[in-house]
């Protein structure tokens, strides 16, 4: 059952990096966090798995001058990463529509 859990996990992370715009803008662990309803370290550690795959890269990105507040690290997908998570999502789509 966990490894289910962690498969579906997973796919709810693809699926956030294959939303419009968030190739490019990235997302931080905190929101990966919110956006899936799980705890901030169960986001880091996916998103860490997810880098030493090459699915994602990360880099620290410093806060508007005017904004103020802390240094993050942003998470974008790789060029590998889209084509696997798009991969995943046809092959789920294809399972999901069979009788």
């Amino acid at each position: 059952m966990a490894d289910f859990n962690a498969m579906l996990t997973g796919l709810r992370v693809s699926r956030l990096f294959l939303k419009r715009g968030v190739a490019a803008r990235g997302l931080h662990g905190y929101a990966v966090a919110k956006q899936l309803g799980v705890r901030p370290l169960i986001a880091y550690r996916i998103l860490g798995r997810l880098e030493d795959e090459n699915l994602v890269k990360s880099a620290v990105e410093q806060p508007h001058p005017s904004l103020g507040g802390p240094e993050r690290r942003v998470y974008r997908p790789t060029e590998v990463g889209l084509q696997t998570f798009a991969e995943a999502f046809s092959q789920l789509m294809a399972i999901s529509t069979r009788r």
